[in-house]
């Protein structure tokens, strides 16, 4: 297990793996503890200010509500992932991550 510091880049880097982690859980239908790792990374989140990883976050909250058919919170998660992503000052880490959205 990744031991959590004080670090804000290591806590930002934590909290990406989580989401990862919470990709892999939906894909393999594990999907109350897919729901129980983005809330945990939600929770957390307000410690943190970087768009880039608040977008995965909602992008990754769109493809849970997505596959368990609930296509309007899918929708809302993904306008939010995309408000996130649109802040983000990196143009070109705001391109390369529009593809993927």
């Amino acid at each position: 297990m990744i031991q959590e510091t004080d670090s804000k880049k290591d806590l930002e880097c934590l909290l990406f793996a989580k989401i990862k982690l919470a990709n892999l859980l939906w894909v393999v239908g594990e999907f109350d503890k897919c729901l129980s790792y983005l809330q945990e990374v939600e929770k957390s989140m307000e410690e943190i200010d970087d768009p880039f990883l608040k977008s995965e976050l909602y992008q990754e909250y769109a493809q849970y509500y997505f596959q368990l058919n609930l296509f309007e919170l899918a929708k809302s998660n993904n306008e939010k992932a995309l408000k996130y992503l649109y802040s983000e000052s990196d143009l070109n880490n705001r391109n390369s991550r529009l593809a993927y959205l």
